[in-house]
């Protein structure tokens, strides 16, 4: 498959990667992506039939909530930083699929540095790689609304 395979099906996504769940059962337990931009979010499409009241529903476990996510909802979240998973499905009939996309946190890397791996850099430049970590860290965060902001949103 090509590199830009996944901008030939979804030509205006700002996603490098996506995954299919296609397993019918498609749940996961609490955990965290940590390959993937600490400051980023990640796409959660889900898809089947099943009871989401009963089963399936989507928990982020830091800020303490259970999304009732149903069929063709898609949950945008950090999915490095926050926790996160689902709920098994109450029926064995029912069926839960999921499309994520996301991009990892290496391809950031990659570009930030000049493309080029961090085993290539010289030992000045990964000292200056890791006394930026904290500006980084501060900036993507700036990416975020915060509640006053969110409070304020037209849904």
């Amino acid at each position: 498959m090509k590199a830009n395979a996944l901008k030939d099906f979804f030509p205006d996504v700002p996603f490098a990667c996506l995954c299919l769940n296609l397993g019918g059962k498609a749940t996961s337990s609490k955990h965290r992506d940590y390959q993937n931009l600490a400051f980023g979010v990640c796409a959660i499409g889900i898809f089947g039939d099943f009871d989401y009241y009963e089963g399936g529903q989507l928990v982020l476990y830091e800020p303490k909530v259970i999304i009732e996510a149903r069929k063709g909802d898609v949950a945008f979240l950090p999915s490095a930083t926050i926790s996160h998973g689902n709920i098994r499905l109450a029926h064995d009939t029912d069926e839960r699929y999921s499309l994520v996309m996301y991009t990892p946190g290496s391809n950031f890397r990659w570009l930030a540095n000049g493309c080029r791996t961090v085993n290539s850099l010289s030992k000045q430049e990964y000292a200056q790689l890791l006394e930026s970590g904290e500006q980084r860290w501060k900036q993507g965060l700036k990416l975020f609304p915060t509640l006053h902001e969110l409070r304020g949103m037209a849904l």
